[in-house]
């Protein structure tokens, strides 16, 4: 297996007890040290620029195990980028500044302002400090919210939180994967296609004042898409990407984690099963006529296999919204 992408679970532990969490109530696990250099040998055999990125659970609770990735990472003889995901609460100083000095590219969860946030993660007030402790190190990060019933229509505030931070690049939208804990629902369909409008509003209004301009990922996806260059959606469409578990277990992904139908055997063999996610993808009869059919960015393919009939249309709204088609 050639893979350009791994991602780490350096835990199962979390702080948050997110309303809609894809990985569900797990038992508290750490990844064992041999677990951790063994899920970096996969990468080591490979070609090519490689990402690894560090989540949970909450990565946070197990900082020597981000130290230690890090620090293995850098025997790798290929080129690499790493990327750690938090819910941003559990973030001081120090940890920050480690985060600077290694070039960690570093990914926020917020789903919107403190009030929508505390419904759907909690400790609110908690993540703004640790962006306060990001923005007065100079530390990029990038936000990404799940988009649910509950907080759609404020989705065009987190770039107003965002614009108060310099270090802030930019969000991109998770529609809701209904995997795990079921707390939370999707959108309708007119009402996602009205958020997403006030959203686009929102950022050119705060970036038409700002030096660096906050980026949405799926408009910028849209956007190469239309112009033809579009890709596939993820690297595990194409087999490329693994994921580990804290016990050693490996998947094609993070959202696949933990799901038998996606098992792709363990950490300590060398063969394993080819992943089966590239069969699941955006394509029938709804894509004829459409504006960008052909020119789509695709659509997640753990997200198509979970989510129900009714919900696999969603990112269609988004995605014509984000390209100015009705």
């Amino acid at each position: 297996m050639d893979l350009n992408y791994l991602i780490l679970i350096l835990t199962t532990r979390c702080n948050l007890k997110c309303a809609y969490c894809y990985n569900g109530d797990r038992e508290p696990a750490d990844m064992d040290p041999a677990v951790l250099s063994e899920a970096l040998s996969l990468v080591s055999r490979g070609h090519g620029p490689v990402r690894l990125q560090l989540t949970g659970g909450e990565p946070a609770l197990v900082p020597e195990l981000i130290e230690k990735a890090v620090s293995q990472a850098k025997n790798l003889t290929r080129p690499y980028k790493i990327s750690l995901q938090t819910n941003a609460t559990l973030l001081d100083s120090s940890l920050v500044r480690f985060f600077k000095n290694n070039n960690i590219e570093i990914g926020i969860s917020l789903d919107g302002p403190p009030e929508a946030n505390d419904r759907l993660r909690g400790r609110s007030r908690e993540l703004i400090r640790g962006l306060s402790f990001l923005e007065e190190a100079g530390c990029p990060f990038t936000v990404t919210t799940v988009v649910t019933q509950d907080n759609c229509q404020e989705l065009y505030k987190v770039p107003l939180i965002l614009a108060q931070y310099s270090t802030a690049r930019g969000m991109g939208l998770d529609l809701l994967i209904r995997k795990g804990r079921q707390k939370a629902e999707l959108p309708a369909e007119d009402s996602l296609t009205q958020a997403i409008a006030r959203l686009k509003s929102a950022l050119k209004l705060i970036n038409a004042r700002r030096e660096m301009p906050l980026v949405l990922r799926e408009e910028e996806q849209v956007l190469r898409a239309v112009s033809g260059q579009a890709g596939p959606f993820c690297q595990a469409c194409l087999g490329r990407s693994a994921a580990v578990t804290p016990d050693g277990d490996v998947y094609p992904c993070g959202q696949t984690a933990f799901s038998r139908e996606f098992y792709l055997g363990r950490v300590f063999e060398r063969d394993l099963k080819p992943s089966n996610l590239s069969e699941h993808t955006l394509t029938g009869d709804h894509c004829r006529g459409c504006f960008l059919s052909g020119r789509c960015p695709g659509e997640c393919p753990s997200r198509m296999f979970f989510n129900q009939a009714r919900d696999k249309l969603l990112v269609c709204h988004m995605y014509r919204t984000l390209a100015h088609v009705p």
